[in-house]
């Protein structure tokens, strides 16, 4: 196979229907359509290149994402590829760092021939798919459930102390994400971002369509 991830596929292998979370049997991947997936997905990378040495500005809290598009333009400095729906096309999950904490995600899928951004559809405006942020009291994770779903969870502890959760789940459907009430926990066939993410390098882009 011309792509790598194969590996997830292992991962996310389908379940039975569980706390109201429907599978999907999974297709056969079409390589030719794979491979012009990969192919676009490089050149977003590549237009979209990580940020090299260190910069004040995004070390300093108060620095934003407008900030940083307006100085750098836009950059992703972690990437990973996952079919996060199984029907055989990959995905393209891109992340950008600003100033420690805030992490817009970057969601594409590849339709009609191009790469399509997806849109949260709590948020329509946000500047990735998903707005993630690390403060004092908590952090996010994203990952993928054993039934194909995007999760993005904030873990942290409320104003009293308390441990405190909020989670989104998302069903990739065609080129669209719809919100799930999704209760699958995290278990043996979680694939967590974190875990499948590389950086952002020529090498580790050019290596996608090896």
């Amino acid at each position: 196979m011309r792509f790598k991830y194969f590996l997830l596929a292992c991962c996310l292998l389908l379940a039975a229907v569980l706390c109201g979370c429907a599978t999907a049997p999974a297709v056969a991947p079409d390589e030719d359509v794979s491979a012009d997936a990969l192919s676009a997905y490089q050149e977003i990378l590549k237009s979209a290149p990580a940020i090299e040495g260190e910069h004040e500005e995004l070390m300093d809290a108060s620095f934003d994402y407008e900030q940083s598009f307006e100085m750098f333009g836009k950059h992703y400095d972690m990437f990973a590829i996952a079919d996060i729906n199984q029907d055989g096309i990959p995905e393209l999950i891109a992340m950008t760092t600003v100033n420690f904490r805030w992490a817009p995600i970057s969601v594409y899928t590849y339709a009609d021939g191009s790469a399509v951004l997806l849109k949260d559809p709590l948020d329509e405006g946000a500047h990735g798919t998903f707005e993630q942020q690390s403060t004092a009291n908590g952090a996010y994770i994203t990952y993928i459930c054993k039934d194909n779903h995007i999760h993005s969870v904030w873990r942290g502890t409320d104003p009293a102390g308390n441990a405190a959760e909020e989670n989104h789940s998302y069903a990739l459907e065609g080129t669209t994400l719809v919100a799930t009430d999704c209760t699958v926990g995290e278990s043996e066939n979680t694939v967590y971002f974190s875990d499948i993410a590389m950086a952002n390098t020529a090498e580790n882009v050019d290596a996608i369509t090896r």
